[in-house]
């Protein structure tokens, strides 16, 4: 017995297979005016000109006359985000985890005028190249967004410029639900259906994030010392051409994340390379990381890691001979991420425990072991100012008295914590501070952190160190710097 058949004829049949006037990349597909649409068993079975054949005679047919209207076989979009529409121009060089550091943040501040005006842009944009129909899962949503998914069902039943379509929400494996009956931060999809013509509209975003340039930063002169992280500016530069990058840009300081990710005990040649670059640059290096694995990928230090601790014993030497070479005064030891199979107070002390052998090493050359509060999507234990500050008293307890609190402002405001409350609470314990707005991770000016009136307050509180800046430029690294005047970027005591 044939199954049921669906035949649609009559109407505009406009196809994206690639076979359009031209044939080249530009066209879309063929285009049948009349043409007709053979749905057999909930599969196109044909698509062509004209009238459609005859179906065999025992099939149960429903005919539909299209004339008139126009008729898009199209495709299925199986996994769809619509809401990162409005982010698709920012960190599109980083790696995963670097991406999803920098627009978390930025994802945070959604609502129902954004996500709706993404969806419209998104659902456009999928009607243009031929798919009707997409899933469309929804992760974020901030506590005062509103009703993210009746946003974007709105925008599927809106029709601008001839779009048009119609939605259904559902919980996955649950079928379906309204907007009144779902919990705020489930983990939901959204199946829209669209239908479209081939004119859909791209419709730019009014976004309400700050964009580049938006406001520009005032930033006092505290009296501080501005260093440059070299792993994070001049980034357009090979790794050992920019301390010298930075000198010609009027840095005398700079900062280093563990130059090779892969390997804690690289080759002598090449820390003989690192250490000739610093050199000839004649730029000082103030803070250098110990190794911490892949910090644009999973990995966010080893030192508390059962399984990669011994990478980290075998680095401290190696790190610290660099430090004496180049006068290095501050050592960055990443706490490392929570793991499976290990419980938090067997990784607590064995990172206590390591971060002491790290700081009696740097104490042979009158160095601090720096200790960090770090935000984002991996599951570093160490969020708030009082976390990082809970390691510090323990390990001083052990008696290690050159182990201080890196002071990070970005990571700290980005995790929610109340930067002005823990620099009156922890600013004794201040060894060093770093710099980058938020949300966004960009130079300062291009979020809404009061990074001028922080300073301030440190400064107000007794700190005379250095201030690294640890931010991603939203454009170049120089067009980047120009909040920071050239005569201010560095002065060695």
């Amino acid at each position: 017995m044939a199954g049921e058949v669906l035949v649609i004829e009559g109407g505009t049949v406009a196809t994206m297979d690639g076979a359009g006037a031209g044939g080249g990349p530009d066209s879309h597909g063929a285009e049948h005016a009349p043409g007709h649409v053979v749905v057999r068993d909930g599969r196109i079975a044909a698509v062509g000109p004209g009238t459609a054949p005859d179906p065999e005679p025992a099939a149960s047919v429903r005919r539909v006359d299209a004339s008139g209207c126009l008729v898009t076989p199209g495709l299925v979009n199986t996994h769809h985000h619509l809401y990162q529409w409005v982010t698709r121009g920012l960190a599109v060089d980083d790696g995963l985890f670097g991406w999803l550091s920098t627009l978390y943040p930025v994802w945070g501040q959604i609502d129902e005028d954004i996500t709706g005006a993404a969806a419209v842009a998104g659902l456009g944009w999928l009607a243009r190249t031929g798919c009707t129909t997409s899933m469309d899962h929804h992760y974020v949503f901030p506590t005062d967004g509103g009703d993210l998914l009746g946003a974007e069902i709105e925008a599927a039943r809106e029709r601008p410029a001839g779009a048009g379509g119609r939605g259904r929400p559902a919980r996955p494996g649950t079928g379906s639900a309204s907007p009144t009956d779902r919990p705020r931060g489930d983990l939901r999809s959204m199946t829209v259906s669209l239908t479209s013509s081939c004119q859909a509209t791209y419709y730019p975003v009014e976004r309400k994030m700050n964009s580049t340039g938006r406001k520009g930063a005032t930033m006092s002169d505290h009296g501080l010392r501005y260093l440059a992280n070299c792993s994070m500016l001049f980034t357009e530069r090979p790794l050992l051409e920019r301390p010298q990058a930075a000198r010609d840009a009027g840095f005398e300081a700079v900062e280093f994340w563990w130059p090779w990710p892969d390997r804690p005990v690289p080759a002598d040649a090449e820390v003989d390379g690192f250490v000739a670059a610093v050199r000839d640059a004649g730029v000082q290096l103030v803070g250098l990381n110990f190794f911490a694995g892949d910090l644009t990928g999973p990995d966010c230090g080893v030192l508390s890691i059962p399984a990669r601790v011994a990478q980290f014993r075998d680095n401290v030497d190696v790190t610290v001979g660099i430090g004496e070479r180049l006068g290095v005064s501050g050592f960055n030891a990443l706490y490392g991420n929570r793991v499976e199979g290990v419980s938090a107070q067997e990784q607590d002390e064995l990172g206590r425990e390591q971060l002491g052998s790290a700081a009696a090493a740097a104490d042979r050359i009158g160095a601090t072991v720096l200790v960090e509060s770090v935000s984002g999507p991996k599951p570093y234990p160490l969020r708030t100012a009082a976390d990082a500050a809970a390691v510090v008293h323990a390990v001083r307890e052990n008696g290690h008295d050159n182990v201080g609190f890196l002071c990070d402002l970005f990571h700290l405001a980005n995790n929610g914590d109340d930067v002005s409350a823990a620099i009156a609470a922890y600013a004794d314990l201040v060894a060093h501070v770093q710099i980058a707005d938020c949300p966004g991770r960009g130079e300062p000016g291009t979020g809404d952190l009061d990074l001028d009136g922080l300073l301030a307050e440190l400064v107000a509180r007794g700190y005379e160190g250095w201030v690294g800046l640890e931010y991603k430029p939203t454009t170049d690294t120089e067009a980047g710097l120009a909040w920071l005047p050239t005569p201010r970027r560095s002065s060695l005591p």
